[in-house]
């Protein structure tokens, strides 16, 4: 489906599309932000967006790190990308043809990224029966 190869692979050998990979709820951004400025220690985020920045529900969540949200004050989706592809660290949308452009860029240059909600955590399960057979 659109660009979503470069996460799942073309015969989904890296796992499957879903709700939450194509529009990721509020929660998911902000824990996958959260980890993701754990991991390089960032200071800032920058935000890229055709729809809701969420710039306001960002700064608010983002307040007890000492993070600041920030976006372009016009629209410029070229100067989105050259600052998305030299970034840190980088988390795109897995169909969108616009992360793939970033995603392509950062691979070569050896630049860490991930996608929204890719991949599904993965549910623990625990046994069903806790008697045990072994001697």
């Amino acid at each position: 489906m659109f660009s979503s190869p470069q996460c799942t692979g073309y015969r989904n050998e890296l796992g499957t599309i879903n709700a939450e990979v194509c529009f990721p709820s509020s929660s998911t951004i902000i824990k996958q932000i959260k980890r993701a400025i754990k991991k390089s220690k960032a200071t800032s985020i920058f935000v890229a967006s055709d729809k809701n920045h969420m710039i306001q529900e960002l700064n608010d969540a983002l307040k007890n790190l000492g993070v600041i949200a920030k976006q372009l004050d016009y629209n410029s989706p070229h100067v989105d990308l050259a600052i998305l592809g030299r970034s840190n660290f980088f988390i795109g949308n897995c169909v969108s043809s616009f992360s793939a452009f970033v995603k392509r860029e950062r691979d070569v240059n050896g630049f860490p990224s991930e996608f929204w909600g890719f991949p599904p955590p993965v549910k623990s399960q625990k046994p069903t029966d806790t008697k045990h057979d072994e001697l």
